[in-house]
């Protein structure tokens, strides 16, 4: 059997965290780069409109 170092729980833990949160800013990300296209794509086709 292996022995682990005392603190290493805690370190991966704190890894696994930091990329949870890495994860969510990615999708924040992305989900506000679509946003701001489908406004950018409303902006310029909304005066040929004719609804």
């Amino acid at each position: 059997m292996s022995s682990l170092p005392i603190f290493y729980y805690g370190s991966k833990k704190v890894s696994l965290d930091v990329a949870k949160i890495e994860k969510n800013i990615g999708i924040a990300d992305y989900e506000s780069a679509i946003q701001t296209a489908f406004n950018e794509i409303l902006r310029i086709a909304h005066p040929f409109y004719r609804g």
